[in-house]
């Protein structure tokens, strides 16, 4: 993705095969939509985190600045300089060491053991090894297409007697979605009851501005 940013710059954006190519966008333009996603990566490669549950397109870095991801992606393709290399400042690095890193700037007296892992392809050690799971927000992240894997991974690292806790932005099913986050549906939700857990209490919470899941999963001790 190293010639993004040019071929955005040049209004060659539509040359791209990226998720969103297909389908009803809500970006101002096809390049700023092609950098979002990019600039997204990259930023929280770097410690950066979303600010707003929902809306993803703000971002506040370890040391408490602030990037809207489109107004930056905007910049970039007027050819308005940017402050890093776009897919190539944290290529070859160890995600454990960036985790243990980053952690440790933002937190240095924890005695927390972070670690970084693929979803999809955890650990083996992790199968039931956990007391308590926090799954907030992650798998809405993720293409639809991969929520089921995702949920099943989740609920697997839940051992006997413990607890999975699920914070998730919500929508009906069928429901319209134009970018990500997915919101889950009240299926997907409920999924996570799927895989050995038991659901203690789903609870879809509405408010004006959004609506959003939480929801206790355990998974029994006999």
């Amino acid at each position: 993705m190293a010639e993004t940013p040019e071929l955005a710059r040049d209004g060659r954006a539509g040359e791209l095969d990226w998720w969103h190519a297909g389908v009803l966008c809500p970006h101002p333009t096809p390049g700023v939509c092609a950098l979002v996603t990019l600039l997204d990566v990259e930023l929280r490669a770097r410690g950066y985190v979303h600010t707003h549950p929902v809306r993803h397109r703000l971002l506040t870095g370890p040391l408490g600045d602030t990037v809207d991801v489109v107004e930056l992606a905007g910049r970039i393709e007027r050819g308005l300089p940017y402050p890093f290399d776009l897919g190539g400042g944290m290529a070859g690095s160890d995600p454990d060491a960036d985790a243990r890193r980053l952690a440790g700037r933002r937190f240095p007296g924890t005695r927390v053991a972070y670690r970084a892992a693929d979803l999809l392809d955890p650990p083996a050690g992790w199968r039931e090894a956990f007391d308590l799971v926090v799954e907030v927000m992650t798998v809405q992240l993720l293409p639809e297409h991969l929520h089921g894997p995702a949920v099943e991974r989740v609920a697997g690292f839940v051992r006997p007697g413990g607890t999975l806790v699920v914070i998730a932005s919500a929508r009906d099913e069928e429901g319209p979605v134009f970018a990500p986050p997915w919101p889950l549906t009240p299926a997907e939700i409920g999924a996570f009851a799927g895989h050995g857990l038991v659901a203690d209490r789903i609870e879809d919470l509405r408010e004006p501005e959004r609506r959003r899941w939480r929801a206790t999963f355990r998974r029994p001790s006999g």
